[in-house]
């Protein structure tokens, strides 16, 4: 087996890229199954191939997978990203 093929057996699929940009964004396994009009079965068993294939033992870690390789967003800054609710002067 060539190196180049080595490296294609541990990338992720394109339907398996779908999944974990799913999972990345907080969505179910119900959901997911929904969403790409499959089983709930379905997608746990691409979900355990990709945790195996990528050596990835939590949900956190595939995040973090994820958003390495660009397959999900970064989160914005906690300020950016909610909004800031302000104390009025009196209370503070």
């Amino acid at each position: 087996m060539t190196e180049k093929h080595e490296e294609r057996r541990h990338e992720p699929t394109a339907r398996e890229v779908e999944i974990i940009e799913l999972l990345a964004k907080g969505k179910s396994n119900k959901q997911i199954a929904l969403e790409l009009a499959i089983s709930v079965r379905t997608v746990e068993a691409h979900r355990r191939h990709i945790m195996q294939k990528l050596h990835i033992r939590s949900l956190v870690q595939l995040v973090y997978y994820a958003m390495d390789r660009g397959i999900a967003a970064q989160p914005k800054a906690w300020s950016e990203d909610r909004a800031i609710m302000t104390v009025p002067e009196e209370l503070a």
